[in-house]
């Protein structure tokens, strides 16, 4: 007989195996799966600093081609999924989603097929053969922090003049297709920093708009590096403490001493930064010359960078619009961020399309209420009327802009008018 071992259970065979129980497999994955994840943390923060730190792929889902494959982007479009019975009904000018059964989402057709809006005609366009950008008929202006990059996600050509148009059909819901994405050039702020918005003419504008005051002010938060920072670790699950600190180094370093060097050096909260158009200085520690803020504060609203939403204004945009032959003879159709799709209804009935409109994309863009910013929008009432003056002129163009639109009735002005007057009552707004 060969060589073999008896134990109490009888005779076994010295060469065969002794099962691995299945308690040690799991315990020595778990520790890999752990290795690897304190590995990834570690260097998860060199991952998604890329570019301008106000342009990296977490910011923005449209401003390059790479964004559309790139992991941080399909986590953004993983994280917000809209309900198709949901739709934004706002009355006070802050976004509040209300239950509304998804037939009556082109409620708005039937209020408005039978209305020449402030008696122009409504158009007939041909859809059947779509244009090229920018050889549309009309043209699509997405002004920051309207809503627009919502709405993009409903236009073919919803992404920055570096993509390829159309738009990576990933990025969009083009199932029933309106008219606005049929006839449109989008452009957005690197289209108006590269002056491509006023080099063409169009029969027609569609321009994305908020009340002066709200879009200042979601403007400084969104561009803030402390809410930048606090935006790239929310969206790519960065949860390792040192991973944290690395993205907050390499922010702080890539913006000491650059464009946005200002928000540490002179507005590192927004009631400061709203102080600033006041009478009174603030005593800041780290402000050595609060002169020297002041004035900045003004240029920031006016002239400072053509890279911020801050600059690219009401008043600079149409500005450029009139450069490429915007004139009053121009249709005009808005759709105002508080009454989004609404508005969103009208302006496709006014440009021809008949019956079902579609409206909430299957993702948004961007959501900053999901994460806690550490520069808030908390500012007081003095700090608010403070912005409000300097805001003046602002909201002068915008009242214009809406009272000129072809796509709003009288009372859905005197709507945002209300609302432009309880954000600023000193101002005492009326439309001219």
């Amino acid at each position: 007989m060969s060589r073999d071992r008896r134990n109490t259970s009888g005779w076994v065979t010295a060469s065969r195996a002794v099962p691995i129980p299945i308690q040690i497999i799991l315990i020595v994955l778990a520790s890999w799966i752990s290795l690897l994840r304190v590995f990834f943390a570690i260097t998860e923060g060199d991952v998604y600093i890329k570019g301008e730190f106000n342009q990296s792929v977490f910011s923005n889902l449209h401003y390059n081609k790479t964004n559309y494959y790139d992991r941080a982007a399909m986590t953004i479009l993983s994280e917000k999924i809209i309900e198709p019975d949901k739709m934004t009904k706002n009355t006070n000018g802050e976004n509040i989603v209300l239950n509304f059964h998804k037939t009556n989402q082109s409620e708005g057709f039937n209020n408005v097929q039978n209305i020449h809006f402030n008696n122009k005609r409504i158009p007939s366009y041909n859809i059947e053969t779509p244009k090229h950008p920018p050889h549309t008929p009309g043209a699509f202006i997405h002004i920051g922090k309207t809503g627009g990059s919502t709405l993009s996600l409903l236009l073919r050509n919803g992404c920055h003049s570096t993509v390829p148009k159309p738009c990576p059909s990933g990025m969009k819901n083009l199932s029933n297709e309106s008219y606005a994405s049929l006839l449109t050039t989008y452009y957005h702020k690197p289209d108006f920093t590269n002056g491509k918005l006023s080099k063409h003419s169009y029969e027609f504008y569609i321009l994305s708009v908020r009340d002066p005051l709200l879009r200042t002010i979601s403007a400084f938060l969104y561009e803030h590096p402390e809410n930048i920072i606090a935006e790239i670790i929310y969206r790519n699950k960065i949860t390792r403490p040192g991973a944290k600190r690395k993205v907050a180094q390499k922010i702080r370093k890539m913006v000491t001493g650059g464009d946005y060097d200002f928000y540490y050096e002179c507005f590192p909260t927004l009631e400061i930064f709203a102080s600033y158009f006041g009478n009174d200085m603030p005593a800041h520690d780290k402000i050595t010359n609060t002169e020297d803020c002041a004035h900045l504060a003004d240029k920031v609203l006016t002239e400072n960078s053509r890279r911020s939403h801050l600059f690219w204004n009401y008043e600079n945009i149409v500005s450029l619009m009139k450069k490429g032959g915007y004139d009053n003879s121009v249709d005009i159709l808005v759709v105002r961020n508080e009454f989004k799709w609404e508005d969103w209804i009208t302006t496709n009935v006014w440009l021809g399309q008949e019956g079902f409109i579609a409206t909430h994309p299957r993702v948004i863009g961007r959501n900053s209420q999901e994460y806690n910013m550490p520069v808030t929008k908390y500012i007081s009432k003095a700090g608010r009327e403070n912005i409000c003056r300097a805001l003046k002129k602002e909201y002068s163009i915008y009242l214009q802009l809406l009272k000129n639109s072809a796509n709003l009735r009288p009372k859905e002005i005197q709507d945002s008018l209300r609302i432009a007057r309880e954000k600023c009552p000193n101002l005492k707004l009326e439309i001219e």
